[in-house]
């Protein structure tokens, strides 16, 4: 059984519509008109090669193109076929991890925008440690929220080698925007934020 997504104006059509809602929802909250950005002198923002925002939505692309490439070499390399489910159910599940994922990101935005404080290489310079919402089980949840909509496109194309989109966006996140933000909270807040990380771990067991 066929799903919305399948073919190659349902999967262009899924990721314009996947990038329209995070450049006119969630980057705009990500940018509070109250935020407050005051800093030292010496103080900067953090400095990264490319924005995480961008790296999911080129995952999303990404997980596309190997499902694409997938048709041609393995046809029979997806999740529907390896779990013996429909199509369509995968699908669904899909799109509701897309959507739980990007509810916690939005969640976490304005969790952030009531404390006034922006992350501290986006729209300005953190003004606090958040401890509270969802940042009681998670130091980065905004981040899991991105991992969460890379791997479900995998799931909404129905195709193993999608899992691509994940590797690349959670092997940026993971593996240099964390350390790189969590070593500059540390310069910042020293003894809190290490208390902080005692308590709460990046994805809930570590």
């Amino acid at each position: 059984m066929s799903t919305p997504a399948d073919g190659v104006l349902g999967g262009i059509a899924h990721i314009a519509a996947l990038g329209a809602s995070m450049h006119f929802i969630i980057l705009p909250l990500a940018r509070p008109k109250n935020a407050t950005y005051d800093k030292t002198d010496d103080e900067e923002t953090i400095k990264l090669p490319f924005r995480p925002p961008l790296v999911v939505m080129a995952s999303w692309g990404a997980a596309f193109v190997a499902r694409e490439l997938a048709k041609v070499f393995a046809p029979t390399f997806s999740f529907s076929r390896l779990l013996e489910v429909r199509s369509t159910s995968i699908y669904a599940a899909g799109l509701a991890l897309w959507t739980s994922s990007m509810a916690l990101a939005v969640y976490t935005v304005r969790t952030m925008n009531a404390e006034k404080t922006p992350v501290p290489h986006g729209a300005g310079v953190a003004q606090k440690i958040v401890t509270h919402g969802p940042f009681r089980y998670f130091r980065h949840p905004i981040y899991i929220g991105f991992i969460g909509s890379s791997l479900s496109t995998a799931f909404i194309f129905d195709s193993i080698l999608s899992l691509v989109g994940v590797c690349m966006s959670g092997g940026y996140i993971v593996g240099h925007v964390m350390p790189v933000e969590e070593a500059w909270m540390q310069r910042k807040f020293g003894k809190e934020w290490t208390d902080y990380c005692d308590k709460v771990k990046r994805f809930i067991l570590f």
